[in-house]
């Protein structure tokens, strides 16, 4: 999965914040239907179950999380010269 990220443009990112909210909106509404939609298993309720396929939402909310982060880092540093920022 690294390779095949470090491989992926992520300038588009940079010109669109909106979809980064998008995606951590979406991943939000994934792990709130935690609690509505998932069988109990063993006592935790972490995976969704798609016929013979399960899938695990913190994996994707991982990742997303961490390119809004750096989105807002990267915007960050620029407020922080300012004087009103103090």
């Amino acid at each position: 999965m690294m390779v095949g990220l470090s491989f992926f443009d992520w300038r588009g990112f940079r010109e669109n914040p909106y979809f980064i909210l998008v995606l951590y909106f979406v991943c939000i509404l994934f792990l709130l239907g935690l609690f509505f939609f998932v069988p109990e298993i063993r006592g935790v309720k972490s995976w969704y179950k798609i016929g013979p396929v399960s899938f695990d939402p913190i994996g994707l909310t991982t990742i997303v999380l961490t390119i809004l982060l750096a989105k807002f880092f990267s915007m960050r540093h620029i407020e922080m010269y300012r004087l009103s920022h103090i």
